[in-house]
């Protein structure tokens, strides 16, 4: 037997038992697939680094589990279909990495959609910091247009020459 890791990203908008009910399907379909399933951790809702199907976040769960890999490629086309599910990655792992199951699913659910009093204050501070920004932003960006001036008239006058056949490209 084989041990693998099978991380996926559900659509945000699901929540509380929906979620669970995703998730309990995803390991009734190891099941049908001969795997049994060892760890689930559910990571919460996280921003993605890029738009997935039009979503800006997603809620992580990572499932470790056991399986001799035949039914590998049947679960991955279950999980394309699966429109909740915006992307999933399976990678094989050693049996060195499998983590012990700490909570149920129930709790880890109920803990990832309350939301972090540590990231509260962080979002205020960014708040109050971005006035200043902005100021410093148009004072750059007027700068950055005369800049921009001096060399569009530098790159004309450059290609009328070289037009006339005055210049051969190189300076004298």
């Amino acid at each position: 037997m084989n041990y693998y890791e099978l991380m996926v990203v559900i659509h945000s908008a699901l929540e509380g038992g929906r979620l669970k009910d995703i998730i309990h399907s995803i390991t009734e379909q190891l099941k049908q697939h001969s795997c049994d399933t060892l760890y689930t951790d559910v990571w919460g809702k996280k921003k993605l680094a890029y738009f997935i199907d039009k979503q800006k976040y997603g809620t992580y769960v990572l499932i470790q589990f056991k399986g001799d890999g035949k039914g590998n490629a049947n679960l991955l086309v279950e999980l394309e279909h699966n429109p909740n599910i915006l992307t999933y990655l399976i990678s094989s792992i050693s049996e060195n990495d499998i983590l012990e199951q700490a909570d149920d699913i129930d709790d880890q659910i109920s803990v990832s959609e309350e939301p972090s009093a540590k990231e509260a204050p962080v979002e205020e501070a960014v708040a109050e910091e971005a006035p200043v920004e902005e100021a410093a932003t148009e004072e750059d960006s007027a700068e950055d247009a005369s800049d921009d001036t001096v060399e569009k008239d530098e790159l004309d006058a450059e290609n009328s020459a070289l037009k006339n056949g005055d210049d051969d490209g190189t300076d004298k």
